[in-house]
């Protein structure tokens, strides 16, 4: 049961604080607690009003709960749920970790949105690293390395993705084997520039030079939550406004729905769907390059 892999502690006091704050729920936590099966991955749907009301109720138990639970005798595992939920720092850590995803998501929307199924964007996102990494080596002007960095790594994935982009519109070569195969060449080609022309010799591990500060600033004190987070937002706003207010938007849109009658209707298909992954590469690359600027320090 519980008591086997977690402190049994831990579900006693949460029943005390149902049976203090929440009478009217205790009974049906007790027979939870109590029956002879368990729910894992379990899965909520539900309206946003309710979803909140929820949150509410959840975390006001574990508020309740933290106080009078001493972790301080925990092993990390244990540790790490107290640390999660009302740590701010480590909360942020679990959103700066996270933002990539944002990028990376963002970019499959939109090549998926133009009717396509490349996997381009895992390895834009990988070359954003190299971009960003020669300009972090590189000396610049102080003050533009984190823009520079940004620009570069977006101008890295563009140039991978406009690869299965050219070979679709060249010689209708399917853009997901193409994409898949391309992608591991872009990997090794970035390990193979770490490793021989940008690697610390000094060092014991495959490391790269020292980088110049092209760290972006932090906009919640306490927290690694930086300004590449708000530029994920942003871009994200920006897209979806695009995809819907913007003529370039309809034509992706009917595009992705129905290619054929969007070339009888004179729309330049090919076109739109290069576009389409050419500005993918570019957010996926400016999404690793974003996390190479944030996080690592010289």
């Amino acid at each position: 049961g519980f008591s086997d892999n977690h402190n049994v502690r831990d579900l006693d006091v949460t029943g005390e604080v149902i049976r203090e704050k929440y009478p009217e729920d205790y009974p049906l936590f007790e027979k939870l607690v109590h029956e002879n099966h368990t729910y894992f991955g379990n899965i909520c749907v539900m309206k946003k009003p309710l979803f909140d009301a929820y949150c509410a109720w959840l975390f006001d138990i574990f508020a309740e709960v933290r106080k009078r639970i001493n972790i301080d005798s925990y092993d990390s595992y244990h540790k790490l749920f107290y640390w999660a939920i009302y740590l701010p720092a480590k909360i942020g850590n679990i959103i700066e970790a996270a933002a990539p995803l944002m990028f990376t998501a963002l970019a499959v929307i939109i090549i998926f949105g133009s009717g396509q199924f490349s996997m381009i964007a895992e390895g834009s996102f990988f070359i954003g690293t190299t971009g960003a990494m020669v300009v972090a080596i590189a000396v610049a002007p102080a003050g533009i390395h984190s823009a520079a960095a940004i620009l570069f790594g977006g101008l890295c994935g563009a140039a991978v993705a406009m690869v299965p982009a050219f070979l679709k519109m060249k010689w209708n070569v399917s853009e997901l084997v193409t994409s898949i195969m391309f992608n591991y060449v872009v990997q090794f080609f970035a390990i193979y520039m770490v490793s021989y022309h940008f690697r610390e010799v000094s060092s014991s591990s495959l490391a790269s030079l020292e980088f110049s500060d092209t760290r972006l600033p932090v906009v919640l004190e306490g927290t690694r939550i930086h300004a590449g987070i708000v530029l994920g937002i942003v871009i994200c706003v920006l897209d979806g406004s695009s995809y819907y207010r913007t003529s370039y938007g309809t034509k992706l849109r009917i595009t992705g729905d129905n290619a054929l009658f969007a070339k009888y209707t004179g729309l330049k298909v090919t076109g739109i769907m290069v576009a389409a992954q050419v500005l993918a590469g570019a957010i996926a690359g400016m999404g690793r390059c974003r996390r190479t600027s944030g996080n690592v320090q010289p």
